[in-house]
C-alpha cells in the first residue's frame, strides 16, 4: 500500500458526499422567504450529521492505524524488480521468463482478490486498490523496457508486453473500468516503435484488436467508454504512423505472411467495422472519428504519390460508413446511427473533390446515391434528425446529388440501384425531377409520367 497508495477518507467524502461539504444553499430567489425547518426535521438532520461524524472518525481511525502499519513494509514486488533488471542486464532470457510468469501470477490473484474493492459508497484503504496496483505494474513495465531498450533486448520486451496483455485479460473479465492505464500504457509503447521496431507495433496493435473485441462481445453499450479509448488511441497511432514514416510501397508479388504497421492497423480498422456492423442499433461516432483521421492521412499521401493501392483503402473508408448506415437503416432502425454515417461519406466526398481525386470522388457520390434509394424506401420507419436541415437522409443525399459535377455516375448507380431493386420508382420519379433526367427510364421527368404505350420516344 506505501507503493499503490491509500485514498485518506476526506478524499473519499469529497468525491461521494460532495452535498456534505455545501455549507450555504443558495436560492433561485433570495427575495422568497424561507419556510423554518420543524423540530423534527431539525433533529433528523442532526441525527444524520452525528452519524456521518462517527463513521467519518472511524475511517480516519482506519487510515491512521493502515498508514503507520505499511510506513516501514517492504514491497513484496520489489525482489522480482530487482531480480528483474539484474536478468535483463545480464541478457538472461531463462530468468526474464520466469520472473513475467512470477509477476502475471501475483498480478492475476491480486486483481481476482480485489474486485470487490470499488464500491464507492462505503470507504476503505483497498478503495480503488486494483487501479493503484495497475499504475504501479505499468511503471515497473516502464522500467524494465527502459532497461531493455539499452540492452538492444527486443525479446524481452515482447515477454513484458505479453505479460501486461494477458494482465489486460484479467481486468476486462473482472473490473474493465480501469483497462484505459494498460491501454495508455500500450499507446506509450507503440508510438516509440514507430520507426524502431515493427514487430512491437504490430504486436500492440493486435492487442488493440484483441481487447476490442472483448468488448464487442460483451455489448458496445456497457463498455462504450473503453472501447472509444481503444479508437482514440488508434487514431492518434495511426495519424503518428503514416506522417512519421509514410505508407510502404509493397511489391507486386503478394506475401500473405509479410504485415507492415500500416497494414496492421488498417487491418484493425476494417475488423472493427464488420463488428459495428452487427451491432446496427449503436452509433460509433469515436471509431468514425478514427476512419476520418486515417482517411485524411490517405488523402494527404495519394495527393503526392497515388497508386492502386492507396485508391483502394481511400474506397475501403468511405464503404465503412455507407455499408454502417445500409445496414442501420435496414436492421437497426437506428436513424440517428445512419445518419451519421452519411454525414460522414457527404464530407468525405467533399473532400476527395476539393483535394482533386475524383475518380475516389465519383466512388463516394455511388455510394451516396445507394444510401439515398435505401433511405427513401424506408422513410417511414426512420425518425427525423437534428444535424440534417430536411430532417431527412434521403433529402439530404438528393441536396448533395442536384449539386454534384458527376452526373454520369449519378445515373448509372441510380440505374443499378433501381434494377437491383433497391430504390423504389417514388424515389427515381423525384430525384429525376431534380436532376433533370429520366436515366433512360420510360418517363418524362418534367411531369414524372410514365410514357404512353405509343410514345415514340420509347423507340
Amino acid at each position: 500500500m506505501s507503493k499503490y497508495g491509500i485514498s485518506p477518507p476526506d478524499d473519499w467524502l469529497y468525491l461521494s458526499k460532495p452535498m456534505e461539504f455545501t455549507v450555504v444553499q443558495a436560492t433561485e430567489d433570495s427575495t422568497v422567504e424561507q419556510r423554518e425547518p420543524s423540530e423534527a426535521e431539525k433533529l433528523q438532520k442532526e441525527s444524520k450529521k452525528q452519524e456521518l461524524d462517527r463513521q467519518f472518525s472511524t475511517y480516519q481511525e482506519t487510515y491512521e492505524k493502515v498508514k503507520q502499519a505499511v510506513e516501514h513494509a517492504t514491497d513484496p514486488m520489489e525482489p522480482l524488480n530487482a531480480l528483474m533488471l539484474r536478468a535483463i542486464n545480464n541478457v538472461d532470457l531463462g530468468t526474464i521468463n520466469e520472473v513475467q510468469t512470477m509477476i502475471l501470477g501475483i498480478s492475476q490473484d491480486f486483481i481476482s482478490n480485489s474486485k470487490n474493492t470499488n464500491d464507492s459508497r462505503v470507504w476503505s484503504p483497498y478503495l480503488e486498490i486494483n487501479r493503484k496496483y495497475l499504475e504501479y505494474i505499468t511503471q515497473l513495465f516502464r522500467l524494465h523496457l527502459s532497461l531493455c531498450d539499452r540492452q538492444k533486448l527486443d525479446s524481452a520486451k515482447i515477454m513484458i508486453l505479453d505479460t501486461s496483455e494477458k494482465i489486460a485479460d484479467c481486468v476486462i473479465s473482472i473490473d474493465s473500468k480501469n483497462i484505459d492505464i494498460l491501454l495508455m500504457f500500450w499507446k506509450e509503447v507503440a508510438d516509440m516503435a514507430i520507426g524502431d521496431s515493427r514487430e512491437i507495433f504490430n504486436k500492440i496493435i493486435q492487442f488493440y484488436r484483441k481487447s476490442a473485441n472483448s468488448a464487442f462481445k460483451l455489448g458496445i453499450e456497457a463498455n462504450e467508454y473503453w472501447l472509444d479509448e481503444i479508437f482514440r488511441q488508434l487514431g492518434w497511432l495511426g495519424e503518428r504512423l503514416i506522417s512519421r514514416v509514410g505508407i510502404e510501397e509493397k511489391p507486386l508479388m503478394r506475401d500473405h505472411h509479410y504485415f507492415n504497421e500500416y497494414d496492421q492497423l488498417f487491418e484493425a480498422l476494417l475488423t472493427a467495422g464488420y463488428e459495428f456492423n452487427k451491432t446496427p442499433t449503436s452509433y460509433p461516432l469515436i471509431y468514425f472519428d478514427f476512419v476520418d483521421v486515417i482517411f485524411l492521412q490517405l488523402l494527404s499521401v495519394a495527393k503526392k504519390t497515388g497508386g492502386q493501392r492507396l485508391k483502394e483503402n481511400i474506397f475501403s473508408c468511405l464503404y465503412i460508413y455507407s455499408s454502417f448506415a445500409e445496414t442501420a437503416i435496414l436492421k437497426g432502425n437506428n436513424s440517428r446511427g445512419a445518419a451519421l454515417a452519411t454525414l460522414r461519406l457527404k464530407e468525405s466526398y467533399d473532400k476527395l473533390r476539393s483535394e482533386g481525386l475524383e475518380e475516389n470522388a465519383k466512388d463516394a457520390i455511388a455510394l451516396l446515391v445507394l444510401i439515398g434509394v435505401i433511405a427513401s424506401r424506408h422513410k417511414d420507419k426512420l425518425q427525423r434528425v437534428e444535424f440534417f436541415t430536411s430532417g431527412r437522409i434521403d433529402q439530404e443525399v438528393l441536396d448533395v446529388l442536384v449539386s454534384s459535377p458527376f452526373q454520369d455516375k449519378i445515373k448509372h448507380a441510380l440505374k443499378e440501384a433501381y434494377l437491383k431493386q433497391d430504390a423504389d420508382w417514388s424515389f427515381v420519379i423525384e430525384m429525376g425531377k431534380r436532376l433533370k433526367t429520366n436515366f433512360g427510364f420510360m418517363f418524362d421527368w418534367t411531369t414524372g409520367e410514365l410514357y404512353p404505350k405509343d410514345d415514340p420516344r420509347r423507340s
